[in-house]
């Protein structure tokens, strides 16, 4: 038995709603947006940027160096150049006088037969005077002290020696009061074959030096 409304007409249907997939009046639905790309990964790129900033920093160093150092080396050179001067005369470092009266070499050993000192090589052992020129007291620092061979080889005195062969003239190793002048010996181990040519004597290890032939 169909069910009349009052009024003679049929009552309402349900209708369920039906999706075509279309946009109104029959046309396509719109493309999805395309999504925009992910942010770069900071975490691989810092890496490259800190790699670059140490080579920049790098290269400007190296550059400054390269440029200080061209600039720089003549003064420098000019600066440290051992003066001239000769045997016998004397010859002026900083506050330092120095006379060299000779030169002899082929001693074995130095010192006493309990306290002494034994030769690598042979001992060339220099007899020196030093006058101190300067204003206040300073003592002999053998290490900037070399001589030079025909070969151009350098040999640094050897203090040790020289405290052996200086037991007789103690005031050598001691102060040096302004305006007092001491003798002693410097003393260097050379090879067997070589033969002295020069000596170069400093004041102090910065002091330019004077070189003394050794005829």
């Amino acid at each position: 038995m169909t069910y009349q409304s009052p009024s003679g007409y049929p009552g309402p249907r349900s209708v369920q709603p039906y999706d075509t997939g279309r946009h109104p009046y029959g046309l396509p639905a719109p493309p999805e947006p395309t999504p925009p790309p992910p942010p770069p990964d900071e975490k691989r790129r810092w890496p490259w940027i800190a790699g670059g900033v140490v080579v920049v920093a790098v290269l400007g160093v190296g550059l400054f160096t390269l440029v200080r150092g061209g600039s720089d080396a003549d003064p420098d050179a000019a600066g440290t150049t051992a003066g001239a001067a000769q045997m016998g005369q004397p010859a002026t470092d900083g506050g330092f006088q120095f006379v060299v009266s000779g030169m002899k070499c082929g001693a074995k050993s130095v010192g006493g037969d309990l306290l002494g000192r034994q030769a690598q090589g042979q001992y060339c052992i220099l007899d020196l005077s030093i006058k101190n020129v300067g204003g206040a007291a300073r003592k002999l620092d053998t290490m900037p002290q070399k001589a030079s061979d025909a070969t151009g080889a350098d040999y640094t005195a050897d203090a040790v020696a020289g405290t052996y062969a200086n037991t007789d003239q103690p005031k050598f190793l001691d102060d040096i009061v302004p305006g007092d002048t001491v003798t002693g010996e410097l003393v260097f181990d050379v090879p067997p074959a070589s033969k002295l040519t020069s000596v170069e004597l400093h004041e102090s290890m910065t002091s330019p030096g004077v070189r003394v032939p050794l005829k």
